[in-house]
């Protein structure tokens, strides 16, 4: 039996068709099932939680623009120090408590919703300071308990989902990895609506400023959240089946986990260690992702420089920059059907474009107010880097769960660990630094524009040693697996159709499943 090759316009058609293919024709209903029961359980809590996550991250700064900074007279470099502190916790927490949460002992299924709870008190704990010392100290204990969430979710992510093509049908990873990052924009872009709206409506309610409403609010929303974690979070397959699961689906789970090469995860050993620190994938990967962090810092300020402009409401200052989130939240969309499509650099040239332009307006600078505010909007699609880094840490190091879980900790905790202190001396926000504080940062602007070329270039470099390492071990290109996928070949059989585009993808599908089946 010959596939018709498709066109490539074809291709992206399919591409976005498989977006709504979660269930795809050529999988067994008890697979189907499966997917659905993963879907409305663990997906959704990981996006509801995830989006929890960065209402709690990004409130701080809402709050600053929207009355915190006069109550707490915070008219210094406070904001950098509390941003500084909650990236201290954070760090310092992640290799440690993402170690923790992805083993396989059988309690590490509490261990996320419990980080919750915690972190939705301390949230609401924030409603109620006095001074900006209470608030230094809260916040860095928020960072700690948030700090295992984003690698925990998606290494466990790519534990239930298949992370390459089944029978030509798409990537199951891809698809909701898509959804899982576009909770994040979500939280960013809602936090400040409910800012607005507390301003708006609560300012004053009960003696309470309309910013303090903020905190009670997205803590409210946090513990729920939490509660539901502890029925709805399996953690890893090898701690046991989770209550939603029956005997025969969760046999399935671990069936299908061989199937597509990914290893159970066992103790963490020296070994495994040394196996990881001595292999090109941990330095590129955390390179490239603290280069992103750096260029991305100054492009979510936006409501910094509306408030120095002196012309825009609080409401606006609140609802203006939740533009680029949605922005975000369209290129996260589209980008989960092209991922389908296109070699993962080109995606990093986008990127690497776009932060290009927001830089070269941002440091001319004395440049109209719509020119600014479409400077900030488009860097929505710089949401790329973080998809493109841990899809391909999943991919890479499917069949090392010991390996991807230190490279991704790493990626975290060194790239947090940078992030968290040169923003002091890159973007500082007190007046006193002159030309070089917010919102100007004549120094700043300079650094997120190499940052985002550095970004680039190690990625692409990373690309290019993933797809030597893919031919060392007679593995085809991405692309060409891609292909072989859209044009409805089983990257996991030994039948290639006659119809496709070269022998030598053929062969190399076929070494691809003795290597699966070893």
């Amino acid at each position: 039996m010959t596939t018709k090759k498709l066109t490539h316009f074809q291709k992206i058609v399919k591409a976005f068709y498989q977006l709504f293919n979660w269930y795809p024709s050529v999988y067994e209903s008890k697979e189907k099932r499966l997917l659905f029961k993963l879907d409305v359980t663990l997906l959704i809590y990981v996006c509801v939680s995830f989006f929890c996550k960065y209402l709690d991250q990004i409130n701080i700064n809402n709050a600053y623009v929207s009355g915190m900074k006069e109550d707490l007279e915070l008219y210094g470099n406070e904001l950098n120090w509390l941003n500084i502190t909650y990236l201290s916790g954070y760090t310092a927490a992640q290799l440690p408590l993402l170690l923790l949460s992805t083993s396989s002992s059988k309690y590490t299924r509490f261990f996320l919703p419990a980080c919750e709870i915690v972190f939705a008190v301390l949230t609401f704990c924030q409603s109620e300071v006095k001074t900006v010392g209470q608030l230094y100290c809260i916040r860095f204990f928020v960072g700690v308990f948030e700090a295992p969430f984003f690698t925990g979710f998606h290494y466990t992510l790519g534990k239930y989902y298949g992370t390459k093509s089944y029978k030509g049908a798409p990537v199951e990873l891809y698809m909701r990895s898509g959804v899982f990052f576009l909770s994040s924009s979500l939280g960013t872009m809602f936090s400040g609506y409910l800012q607005a709206a507390a301003y708006s409506n609560l300012n004053g309610v009960h003696g309470r400023s309309g910013w303090k409403w903020l905190f009670i609010i997205d803590a409210s929303i946090t513990i729920v959240v939490g509660v539901i974690g502890f029925f709805f979070w399996p953690g890893n397959p090898e701690v046991g089946k989770p209550w939603f699961l029956s005997q025969d689906e969760y046999d399935l789970v671990l069936e299908r986990n061989e199937r597509n090469g990914i290893e159970k995860a066992s103790k963490l050993t020296l070994k495994a260690f040394k196996r990881a620190y001595t292999d090109w994938k941990v330095y590129l990967y955390v390179i490239a992702f603290t280069a992103a962090l750096l260029s991305l810092y100054p492009t979510i300020y936006l409501s910094l420089w509306m408030k120095a402009e002196g012309n825009f409401s609080v409401l606006q200052i609140n609802r203006y920059p939740t533009v680029s989130s949605a922005v975000s939240v369209v290129t996260i969309y589209v980008s989960s059907a092209l991922f389908s499509v296109y070699a993962p650099w080109k995606f990093a040239v986008v990127a690497v474009v776009v932060q290009t332009i927001f830089a070269g307006i941002m440091i001319k600078y004395n440049v109209s107010q719509a020119t600014v505010l479409y400077a900030f909007w488009q860097t929505g699609i710089f949401a790329l880097p973080s998809p493109l880094i841990y899809n391909a840490v999943n991919r890479v190091l499917r069949d090392d769960p010991e390996h991807k879980a230190i490279v991704m900790g790493s990626i975290m905790t060194l790239s947090y660990f940078v992030y968290t202190w040169a923003p002091l001396g890159l973007y500082p926000t007190a007046a006193s630094y002159g030309k070089r504080a917010a919102p100007t940062w004549s120094v700043g602007y300079p650094v997120c524009l190499a940052m985002a070329w550095v970004f680039g270039i190690v990625y692409i470099l990373a690309c290019y040693l993933e797809e030597r390492e893919r031919k060392l071990q007679g593995k085809p290109s991405i692309e060409d697996e891609m292909d072989a996928a859209l044009n409805g070949l089983d990257t996991n059989s030994d039948s290639v159709s006659d119809n496709d585009s070269s022998t030598d993808l053929k062969n190399s599908l076929k070494q691809t499943t003795k290597e699966v089946s070893v």
